[in-house]
């Protein structure tokens, strides 16, 4: 099951999956509207649209119901895409008190990623031994953990590749994720490092998902990027990246409480879900 999945269906408490058919997360569009602003220098608009996102796995299928935030919902969805095509920020979406924020960035892989802090032996030998408590298991498959009394940072630890990021819970000032992620931020302050300068939000106590743009099967930008009027946009903005991409799986948990971050929640099961096949495999050769 893909990371967002579980994340979306963790905070959405009604929320139901299956194999033969797909659950709906209804939100109540009578709720009390919200204002959005689209510039600054422009009148406030106020407008409601509900968006479809739909994630599918070979077993699973997850439709979602969602208002959407960003861009501004008053525009028709070719005139939007057209203003976010080159910004890191695609779609902002709320689901009951959770926002899952679509990003254009490479932030989302479990190994080498510059987004995230940098970890390798001699680091947490050398570095974060200061700060952390390090054991490990190593079993199949082969774990390292780093513990405090507020964070536990996890990794998986292959003799070929090296470390790869498992699900971790950061609440401690140590580590800072980039575009300037950390515990104790203010929300505005998120907003305006991720490029939404110009967004707000009314909550105080609300979780945050950061998600590649390319993760949805189904979301409305990908039905303009993936028609023909956007096959030469497509190329040069997203290079090697198609409709069919999916950039890592790695989906980044972010709560606030009284307008501040308080923990980052990690979380990833591609690479346990490796390390259950090399199992099967193994024991289908020693039968």
């Amino acid at each position: 099951m893909l990371a967002c999945f579980a994340l979306l269906t963790l905070l959405s408490c009604n929320t139901k999956t299956n194999n033969k058919s797909i659950e709906q997360i209804q939100i109540d569009t009578n709720s009390e509207e919200k204002t959005y602003q689209q510039n600054l220098e422009t009148e406030v608009n106020v407008c409601n649209k509900i968006d479809t996102i739909i994630f599918r796995t070979a077993m699973t299928s997850l439709e979602l119901k969602c208002k959407r935030l960003y861009p501004n919902p008053c525009l028709e969805d070719s005139v939007a895409l057209k203003k976010i095509l080159y910004d890191n920020v695609f779609s902002v979406n709320e689901i009951e008190n959770n926002l899952v924020v679509f990003l254009n960035l490479d932030m989302f892989g479990e190994e080498e990623n510059q987004f995230l802090p940098q970890f390798n032996d001699n680091l947490i030998q050398s570095y974060y031994s200061k700060y952390y408590e390090i054991t490990e298991d190593d079993d199949i498959p082969h774990f390292i953990y780093l513990r405090n009394e507020k964070d536990l940072i996890t990794f998986i630890k292959t003799k070929s590749d090296g470390l790869f990021w498992d699900r971790s819970i950061i609440k401690d000032t140590i580590l800072t994720i980039k575009p300037g992620i950390k515990i104790g931020m203010n929300k505005n302050e998120l907003f305006k490092n991720l490029g939404l300068k110009e967004f707000t939000y009314g909550g105080s106590d609300f979780n945050i998902i950061l998600s590649h743009i390319f993760n949805p099967n189904e979301i409305w930008y990908k039905k303009l990027l993936c028609s023909k009027v956007y096959e030469n946009e497509l190329s040069d903005v997203f290079g090697e990246y198609n409709c069919k991409s999916r950039l890592g799986s790695l989906e980044i948990l972010l709560e606030f409480k009284n307008d501040n971050l308080t923990s980052i929640l990690l979380y990833t099961d591609t690479i346990r879900e490796k390390f259950k096949k090399y199992e099967r495999k193994k024991q289908f050769k020693n039968n």
